[in-house]
Order: C-alpha cells, then sequence, then structure tokens
C-alpha cells in the first residue's frame, strides 16, 4: 500500500499505512483513467467512506487526478455462500472518472434512489469536504488525551474475584487499589481494578509480597518482548508502559464504539477511575462540556 499510495515523487502518502488495502485499486485506476473518458466501479469495504480513512483514501485522488464520484450504493451487506463459517461484509459501491460528467449523480440506499449535483466521499449529497484528523480541539476547550497504555501482562489489571482474592490475602493492598477501565469496561460496565503504585511507599510495598509477586511477573513479561520500547519499561514495572493520570474528574469516551449505536457512550468520571489506553478521558472539563 505504501508504494502504491505515493505522490509523484513516489514519496508515501503520510496516512498511506492507515487505510484499507482496496484504496490501491482505487489509487491504480484513477491513475489510468487520467487523460480518458474511462470510468470504473469498485464494490469495497465500506471503511473507505467512514471516519479518518475518507481523507486518506480520497483526497489524493481529488487532489491529483481530479476525479469525481458518478453514482454510489450505500452501505449494504454482503453474504458469502459458505454453509459453514459464513462471511458477513459491509460493503459499498462507488462509480468514479476524471472525465467531465454533467448528469446528475445518483446516489442508491437500497431500493431509494437520489439525483444530486455531486456525491461527497461520505456518500452523502453535497461537495467533497474533507475531515481530517486532528490533535488539537477546534475551539477553547479541554484536549481529549488517551488513557494510560499498561503493556503489563495482565498482572497490574485485575478482576473483582482477583482483588477480593488478593485483599483476603492482604489487606494491607487495599491502599494500591484503583478502579480501572478500557472502553469494553465502560460500556459493559464490567468493573476491573488495578495495582496503581505511581509513588508508592516502598516500606509499606515490602509488606505485600502478593503485590511484589505481580510486579516481578510484569517486569519478565516486558523483558521478554520483541519490542525495545517494552523492554526498557522493565525498568519500572511497578508503573504502566505509559502512566496517563486525571487529577480532577473527567469525560470519558470509549475509543471504539458499535456503529448500530443511536450515540457515543459518554460519562462524566470521577479521578479515582484510571483510564486505559481504549478509553478517552477530557481532563479539567466540567458537566457543560458533558452537556454539549
Amino acid at each position: 500500500m505504501l508504494r502504491i499510495y505515493a505522490d509523484e515523487n513516489g514519496k508515501p502518502y503520510k496516512t498511506a499505512g492507515k487505510i484499507d488495502y482496496v484504496a490501491g485499486w482505487y489509487f491504480k485506476a484513477a491513475q489510468f483513467m487520467t487523460g480518458t473518458k474511462v470510468r470504473a466501479a469498485l464494490v469495497s469495504t465500506n471503511s473507505i467512506t467512514q471516519g479518518e480513512q475518507v481523507a486518506a483514501v480520497w483526497k489524493p485522488l481529488y487532489e491529483r487526478f481530479g476525479i469525481h464520484i458518478d453514482f454510489a450504493h450505500r452501505t449494504f451487506r454482503w453474504d458469502n455462500e459458505a454453509k459453514e463459517g459464513m462471511a458477513h461484509v459491509h460493503c459499498v459501491i462507488v462509480g468514479f472518472s476524471a472525465a467531465e460528467n454533467p448528469a446528475p449523480k445518483k446516489l442508491f440506499d437500497g431500493a431509494q434512489v437520489t439525483e444530486t449535483a455531486q456525491i461527497s466521499p461520505y456518500l452523502i449529497a453535497g461537495s467533497p469536504v474533507f475531515i481530517e484528523a486532528r490533535n488539537r480541539p477546534l475551539c477553547d476547550v479541554p484536549a481529549l488525551l488517551n488513557g494510560g497504555k499498561p503493556v503489563e501482562g495482565g498482572f497490574l489489571i485485575l478482576t473483582e474475584d482477583e482483588k477480593n482474592e488478593l485483599l483476603a490475602a492482604e489487606p494491607q493492598a487495599e491502599t494500591f487499589l484503583r478502579p480501572y477501565m478500557m472502553g469494553k469496561d465502560f460500556i459493559d460496565r464490567r468493573p476491573r481494578w488495578c495495582l496503581w503504585l505511581v509513588n508508592a511507599d516502598p516500606a509499606r510495598l515490602r509488606k505485600c509480597p502478593r503485590v511484589l509477586e505481580r510486579v516481578e511477573k510484569v517486569r519478565e513479561y516486558r523483558l521478554a518482548s520483541p519490542k525495545e520500547a517494552t523492554r526498557r519499561g522493565a525498568e519500572t514495572p511497578t508503573l504502566f508502559q505509559e502512566v496517563r493520570e486525571c487529577t480532577s474528574d473527567y469525560v470519558a469516551i470509549p475509543a471504539v464504539s458499535s456503529e448500530k449505536r443511536k450515540y457515543i457512550p459518554i460519562e462524566y468520571l470521577s479521578k479515582s477511575v484510571i483510564a486505559g489506553n481504549n478509553l478517552f478521558m477530557m481532563p479539567d472539563s466540567t458537566l457543560y462540556h458533558l452537556g454539549v
């Protein structure tokens, strides 16, 4: 993909590594149809018409090859014919060209057909406006941050049963436990806990041999990793690989949610809850920000 999705000098576009493989066929088709009256249509996974991929896939095609969408069919489910292990893939069909086409563009959605002057790569009626990823908010509001990244092999994260078992053996370890949430925990409301040993008192930690045993297993887990950054993390096995903690209550948003939901689950969480790297957090936020 990096070789295909490249500019005139052969340098890959910076987002080429993030896009679906099928986008390469769109790029090659756009190359071949330049200066011709050729038109193409491809059945594709619908990912290339959603979210961050839209700008990554389509912006180079519009700007470099001058293509436009002539017709499109919005998401439909394709099933293979296997008797066992049947696959369900959500697809779109996009017809596009670089040749002039003054005819109305047709947008299909099941049995419904809409005629429009232009079709956006998001497969809605309208001009090709691209929403690109950005690291800063559009206005003066608190930034949305990633939660901490544990990389601990499951030894610093505990289920409810594991927490209870630990406290039955070492009640003094309670001071080191904090509620913990990844995105799925947040959505499912599955209680989990983490050993949060930031600035832990060494003297108190030495009185918790079971906690120290878990810390040693974290060290061993990281040392066995093929990744250099993870191996370096073995020097601080009491801590998450990436430590991020809110010192205020915060708005929490899961990084992944179902497309079937009518809204994205969002909640105002206590600063006592440690967010994992699949849960975005907005520190120093208020109920006003939650409402917006």
